[in-house]
């Protein structure tokens, strides 16, 4: 069991026991009783409830290999850097998204749903630099970050830079993504608002010039299978940004009345 959670949660092992609950959690209903799952369920329960710093999760990240303790730790980030956003310098935020940025890059292997809740992580980081300029070179890191990944040989690089495309764009688009991460209405009305004035028109013309690129082309089906899986993202893009819900001049109205 897992009594001395809570007291271990802060000593060296705490890693090695956050795996066994993963495994636990992931074993077979054959090779796992259901009062065992329930334990490890529990672990995983009191671990979401806790406030762990940057510091913390990063451990975490680079001390396990268990996918299932990565995207809780990640999840667990996700969730600090919304609280403890009013007491983040510029120089941390930075520092964070490089982090996260290059633990994908250098972990080529990790399993889908713990990239994504990465690429998420730093478009939260990126959307809560929208509306200061003191973060401004925290968003500019960002494009020119995004940029290179786009503009690499490497297909998966691509993709990669597509994804985080992607997840910044979900981020201002969805209210009920912002909101479960604790952002008011008021605060993503204005972000997103900031976004479609600003960062949004960069996007698009970058996705359009790369589609321009792929237009002079005149038989797609000589094209191998990375790059139809980059130009079918970038068309995905492309259909994100031409039906994007621009925000009404009403809608700000009232969020600007509500502050």
């Amino acid at each position: 069991g897992y009594p001395g959670y809570q007291r271990a949660i802060m000593e060296e092992d705490f890693v090695v026991q956050l795996e066994s609950a993963a495994e636990v959690m992931m074993g077979s209903p054959h090779q796992v009783t259901a009062e065992q799952r329930q334990m490890a369920e529990q672990v995983f329960i009191e671990f979401s409830k806790g406030r762990w710093s940057y510091s913390v999760c990063q451990h975490l990240l680079e001390a396990s290999g268990v996918a299932y303790v990565q995207f809780q730790a990640v999840s667990a980030l996700k969730r600090a850097v919304v609280r403890e956003w009013p007491q983040t310098s510029p120089q941390d935020a930075d520092s964070l998204r490089l982090f996260l940025t290059n633990y994908v890059l250098h972990k080529p292997t990790l399993v889908k749903y713990v990239t994504e809740q990465i690429v998420q992580t730093v478009a939260v980081i990126v959307k809560c630099c929208t509306v200061d300029r003191n973060f401004d070179a925290v968003r500019q890191a960002f494009i020119h970050s995004t940029d290179t990944l786009l503009k690499s040989q490497d297909h998966k690089q691509r993709l990669l830079g597509c994804s985080h495309l992607r997840a910044l764009l979900d981020e201002y688009l969805s209210f009920n993504r912002s909101s479960a991460m604790g952002f008011s209405w008021d605060r993503h009305c204005i972000c997103k608002k900031s976004f479609e004035e600003g960062d949004m028109l960069w996007l698009f013309l970058l996705v359009v010039q790369t589609l321009q690129q792929y237009s002079s082309i005149e038989d797609l089906s000589h094209l191998s299978k990375e790059d139809l899986d980059v130009l079918e993202a970038f068309m995905s893009l492309a259909t994100m940004a031409l039906n994007w819900n621009f925000s009404s001049r009403y809608r700000m109205k009232k969020c600007l009345f509500c502050m």
